[in-house]
């Protein structure tokens, strides 16, 4: 929650939920491999969203280093709803309905299971509704 102060030692990793606001400023998300990979800490990150009203949203989710591979899956009450794992950079539109959902990004790097090719990068995510 908005109390935790516990970073297991990855200042990225609080709060675990970043909030997003539909057409509001991007939201950076850092990543790295310092404790490993595939689902360690550090390898994701998660954004909430609230959904006010049913229709399309566009969202983004752009590296800011050369060979990023941001990747994104959208789940709602713990159910994935859609997914988006282009090579490179996410640009995907989906129709969702009112509520909340929940956002896990991640570099593909990070959690391809080979330690040789992991990376620290950072991606700028964003929502708009079309």
């Amino acid at each position: 929650g908005s109390t935790e102060t516990n970073t297991g030692g990855n200042s990225d990793s609080i709060p675990v939920y970043k909030p997003i606001t539909i057409g509001g400023a991007s939201v950076e998300l850092c990543f790295n491999n310092s404790n490993g990979e595939y689902n360690k800490l550090g390898n994701r990150q998660y954004i909430k969203l609230d959904i006010t009203t049913n229709g399309s949203y566009s969202f983004t989710a752009n590296g800011q280093s050369a060979g990023d591979d941001p990747d994104v899956l959208v789940y709602q009450q713990g159910v994935a709803v859609f997914r988006s794992e282009e090579n490179g950079d996410e640009s995907f539109n989906q129709t969702l309905n009112a509520g909340t959902y929940v956002l896990e990004v991640y570099e593909w790097l990070n959690v391809d299971g080979n330690d040789q090719t992991s990376k620290s990068t950072c991606v700028d995510v964003s929502a708009s509704a079309n």
